[in-house]
């Protein structure tokens, strides 16, 4: 009947959803956490957190619009908004998403040549969000993030990151408000230091 149904069930931590436009009538993509489920007909990009051992579950749209029931309540949560439930597992009020901090320095595939007699240092750099009062930087040399060599929050748009050795390096910034609401990632920029002048 190419009816597409995706169910996915999360214990405890984050997961993060791409969903595609349904097929046919019928298709839909739901997670669900303890007593709560969202669910999505159309394309969407959502984020859900679970605390182990507690009830309390958050949902972050980032792109198009989910579902999320509790009980017998259900609301509807679209891009840029988050909701959470109580730890009795009740829906709280919504809330806005902080925005995408934006990436400026260093230029994504830059690359940076090692001098032998010290060590490298590189800052990273990106344009402030309204309404942030901190921001969660990753660094790591992987794509993927498995493995973050820096993962901190920042008061402000810019963190030295010192002694840097040979190899390629990936980051990205998250926002975050001031109720500890994390925004969307940036997306991730990629630079790399080499110890071999580029002619």
């Amino acid at each position: 009947n190419k009816i597409r149904v995706v169910r996915e069930e999360l214990k405890f931590g984050e997961l993060t959803a791409s969903t595609q436009d349904k097929n046919v009538e019928g298709s839909y993509h739901e997670v669900e956490a303890g007593n709560v489920k969202a669910r999505t007909e159309e394309a969407s990009d959502f984020r859900v957190t679970a605390e182990e051992g507690k009830k309390n579950t958050s949902f972050d749209v980032f792109q198009g619009q989910i579902e999320v029931s509790s009980g017998d309540k259900r609301e509807s949560v679209v891009a840029g908004e988050r909701i959470r439930t109580s730890k009795s597992g009740r829906l709280k009020e919504k809330e806005v998403l902080p925005g995408v901090p934006i990436l400026t320095a260093p230029r994504d595939q830059k690359v940076f040549i090692l001098d032998p007699s010290r060590p490298a240092g590189v800052t990273l750099a990106w344009d402030t969000v309204p309404g942030a009062i901190k921001y969660l930087l990753m660094f790591s040399d992987t794509a993927l993030f498995t493995d973050a060599l820096y993962d901190s929050q920042r008061a402000g748009p810019r963190a030295p990151i010192g002694e840097v050795p040979e190899g390629s390096y990936h980051w990205m910034v998250a926002a975050v408000s001031a109720n500890g609401v994390r925004g969307p990632d940036s997306g991730a920029r990629r630079f790399r230091v080499s110890a071999q002048k580029i002619l």
